[in-house]
Formats: structure tokens, C-alpha cells, sequence
């Protein structure tokens, strides 16, 4: 996902992709240093939309502890 495209993208409540994929860092960089979530095990994701329905999860292979915006899809 393009930076660019990131910038204006919303979900169906209108909030910015940017806050969701910041809150999955955010929640990422937490498990892991809980020991809940080690390096590449597990995905986040947030449910963007229901009709259509719309997912942003993590991408496979990313260490959750170093998640940055560009790891990350739209399903």
C-alpha cells in the first residue's frame, strides 16, 4: 500500500487507515514485549467494512515488534 494512497484512505466510519495501521504497530510492538507475540507468529487486523467487506491486516513475515506502515494489506 502506497503512502499516498494511505494519506486519504478511509474505513466506513471515516477514519483514517493511518490511525488503524498505527494502533496495530502500536498493539504489535506491546505483544511482543509481553512475550505474547514473538517475532513473525501471528496478524492484526481491523475490519474496515462489512458491505463491502474490507480488512487491513498484517502482512506475512513481518516481526511484529519492527511493524511499519508499509506492512500491511487490504483485503
Amino acid at each position: 500500500m502506497s503512502t499516498t494512497t494511505l494519506e486519504s484512505a478511509k474505513d466506513a466510519t471515516g477514519e483514517s487507515l493511518l490511525s488503524h495501521i498505527d494502533s496495530l504497530r502500536e498493539v504489535g510492538r506491546h505483544y511482543w514485549s509481553q512475550g505474547w507475540s514473538l517475532g513473525t507468529s501471528s496478524n492484526y487486523s481491523i475490519r474496515l467494512s462489512r458491505d463491502p467487506f474490507r480488512l487491513l491486516i498484517t502482512a506475512s513475515g513481518k516481526d511484529k515488534s519492527q511493524l511499519t506502515r508499509e506492512d500491511f494489506v487490504q483485503v
